[in-house]
């Protein structure tokens, strides 16, 4: 195999390019991060004392996404499980098999509509 001079010198000077690129030392304000911008979270209210729940049992495979999609045909009423359950759900995308969870039922229209907030301010987390 022959070395391609011709090549060469059209790939050089572009590592150079490179190289000179990386050994320059950004300015002190630009190699500042910005802080990530805190997503605004409702208040996570406890299930109204009114509202009647089922008990569930977590099954391999469930999220809480699955669990609403199961129980109230609307992965993103979500947070209505997490909220009734915040005592043994510490972080709503870890959940394990054989928890205990109270799911409400009929519930009102403006919490599903919080729920549904809830769900759009931290769907990019997700």
């Amino acid at each position: 195999m022959m070395f391609n001079f011709k090549r060469a010198s059209l790939i050089l000077p572009t590592l150079l390019l490179l190289v000179a690129c990386a050994n320059v030392e950004q300015p002190e304000s630009a190699a500042v991060s910005k802080p990530p911008v805190p997503v605004a979270e409702p208040a996570l209210s406890p299930v109204p004392a009114t509202v009647k729940t089922n008990s569930y049992t977590v099954e391999e495979g469930k999220s809480l996404s699955l669990i609403a999609r199961d129980k109230y045909s609307d992965v993103r009423l979500w947070a209505l499980i997490y909220w009734a359950n915040q005592d043994s759900i510490k972080n709503p995308d870890l959940i394990y098999p054989a928890q205990k969870f109270d799911i409400p039922e009929n519930v009102s229209s403006e919490r599903k509509a919080e729920a549904i907030k809830y769900y759009r301010a931290n769907r990019a987390r997700r």
